[in-house]
């Protein structure tokens, strides 16, 4: 069973699964907020190549199981970019508006500068939350070690920072937070999650569970770089 969360988009609480490790939003509570009909989105989207679909196995806060029609993140963005603003109704209208423009926006930010930005995740060029990769690169400039987004991932989890799903455990929550599409990495807790992820390698190499290369090459003004290449 996947546990439900839920994030504020525009005021609204939109509730989230994960599905594969990717963060999929309930479609019917979704659809309600903004006022449109469920049912005639759903037929919509049935139709649509670009529309990835799913049945999941939740729990709700009341702790009952229930399947849910789940959608990925940029099926919904599309499915909201596609909705006739002078088919809702008038309270609905000025939201929606809203969300389309935001849209239009970030379509528009990436093709004509490569690359879009949320004011209300990252403030352009001054982000306040690391990507995986970019969580690596900081780990490589600032601790000399170079490891891989998979195994930096793996180990985590085996040290028992992430689920298996990639969503982070209680204890470690204020160390991450949720972009609306994936889960980042707060700057403040690199040194952290470095220091745990390396802890936990080490260990596992050295009872047999992981096969890995290391190697102590000069970085630049640091004494030793150690680049880890294994898999669990």
């Amino acid at each position: 069973m996947t546990e439900v969360q839920s994030f504020d988009f525009h005021g609204d609480r939109v509730l989230l699964v994960n599905v594969s490790g990717k963060p999929h939003i309930v479609l019917r509570p979704a659809i309600d907020a903004l006022g449109l009909s469920y049912a005639r989105q759903f037929r919509k989207l049935e139709g649509r190549s670009w529309a990835t679909v799913a049945l999941a196995a939740t729990v709700g806060a009341d702790g009952k199981a229930r399947d849910m029609v789940v959608v990925d993140v940029r099926t919904f963005l599309m499915l909201l970019a596609t909705v006739d603003e002078n088919r809702v109704a008038e309270h609905v209208r000025p939201k929606l508006i809203a969300y389309q423009a935001e849209i239009a926006d970030a379509i528009e930010a990436y093709w004509t500068q490569g690359r879009a930005f949320n004011p209300r995740v990252v403030a352009p060029y001054e982000p306040i939350a690391f990507t995986w990769a970019e969580m690596a690169a900081v780990i490589r400039q600032r601790h000399g070690i170079n490891m891989s987004v998979v195994t930096l991932t793996r180990t985590l989890r085996a040290a028992g920072v992430l689920r298996q799903d990639g969503t982070p455990f209680a204890a470690f929550a204020r160390s991450f937070c949720f972009s609306g599409t994936a889960w980042m990495v707060s700057p403040a807790a690199v040194a952290l999650l470095a220091a745990k992820a390396y802890d936990t390698f080490t260990n596992l190499e050295a009872l047999g569970f992981v096969q890995s290369r290391l190697d102590v090459t000069p970085v630049d003004d640091a004494p030793t770089q150690l680049e880890i290449g294994g898999a669990a």
